[in-house]
């Protein structure tokens, strides 16, 4: 959010074209923390589900992947469809994680203690650092925003867009009802 004095909050959200100059920029970023942004991209959840995902997430329900969320702001579990190159990317994050730290609990981990997982302070400076580094700009010329529910939001603005029932959407962002869809149907266009 952008809070301006005396108004309501803005809900700020990339355009189309600023998420894809973001995501150009992350092959400039460490591997795992470029990773863990786009798994955060990519499954539309709260910072802190992905920072917290675990490496036994990943399950087959009928044959079909799935990754098992534990949400820690509403302390309830769910699980979400994913499709062949999340598990991929999954895999990989897990892969690394083990290899590197010989971390056994979660997916993205702070090195120094591998027990714990990455901090979102770390994250945003790696990212905020990136957007420094690789001079991005939002589409009117300012140096462009960083924020983890930026993602969220554009993620649950797609599938507005998408014409996804309320009741899918919900489910798909880890919603117990569709109360707070409406939301974003009314964010900004892309």
């Amino acid at each position: 959010y952008e809070y301006r004095k005396g108004r309501e909050p803005i809900e700020r959200i990339y355009s189309k074209y600023e998420l894809q100059r973001f995501n150009k920029a992350l092959k400039s970023m460490e591997p795992q923390l470029a990773r863990c942004i786009m798994l955060h991209q990519l499954l539309g959840l709260r910072i802190s589900d992905t920072l917290l995902l675990k490496q036994d997430c990943l399950i087959y329900k009928n044959g079909k992947p799935v990754v098992r969320i534990n949400q820690s702001k509403v302390g309830r579990t769910f699980e979400k469809p994913i499709n062949q190159e999340i598990v991929k990317l999954i895999e990989k994050s897990i892969s690394y994680t083990r290899a590197r730290c010989q971390a056994e609990e979660y997916i993205f981990v702070n090195e120094k203690n591998p027990d714990r997982p990455i901090s979102y302070g770390k994250l945003k400076y790696w990212a905020e650092e990136m957007i420094r580094m690789n001079h991005l700009k939002d589409d009117n010329g300012e140096p462009l925003f960083f924020g983890t529910h930026v993602f969220r939001r554009y993620y649950g603005r797609r599938l507005t867009e998408l014409h996804v029932d309320d009741v899918t959407i919900a489910k798909l962002l880890g919603h117990s009802d569709t109360k707070s869809v409406n939301r974003y149907r009314k964010i900004g266009d892309l």
